[in-house]
């Protein structure tokens, strides 16, 4: 992003990119220029504890491998509300639908499987490859 912005990028095209709003384009490059490097960390970091750990994601993964009907839901297919409602019902904490992001996993049947979002401090080499 701050690269982008240094390239004379608009961010209203970095934000279409990104799937965010031109707002936290902005909020970022501020804080990238007051903070420098200690800007671009994630502001969330110390905020409690993470919600979307590894027994969650082995549950999601167990739950993808299904469909919404097996599991009392009138719908066929999932979607992202419909697996934060279902994660809770299950006795997870409320997850919101944007941290139910929408870059993919391969689920044991091959399929490629919604995967929240978690992001903490700078993208490792890992997750820079991978969308969303």
């Amino acid at each position: 992003m701050i690269l982008e912005l240094d390239q004379g990028v608009p961010r209203q095209r970095i934000a279409r990119d990104l799937q965010c709003a031109p707002a936290t384009v902005v909020a970022v490059a501020q804080r990238f220029l007051s903070l420098g490097d200690d800007g671009l960390l994630d502001q969330r970091a110390g905020d409690g504890e993470l919600k979307a750990n590894e027994r969650f994601k082995a549950e999601l993964r167990r739950v993808l491998l299904g469909v919404p009907t097996e599991y009392g839901w009138q719908r066929p297919t999932w979607t992202r509300e419909l697996l934060c409602l279902e994660m809770e019902r299950l006795g997870f904490p409320k997850i919101t639908v944007c941290t139910m992001g929408v870059r993919s996993t391969t689920s044991e049947r091959g399929w490629l499987c919604p995967s929240p979002r978690i992001a903490r401090g700078i993208p490792s080499e890992e997750s820079e490859g991978s969308p969303g």
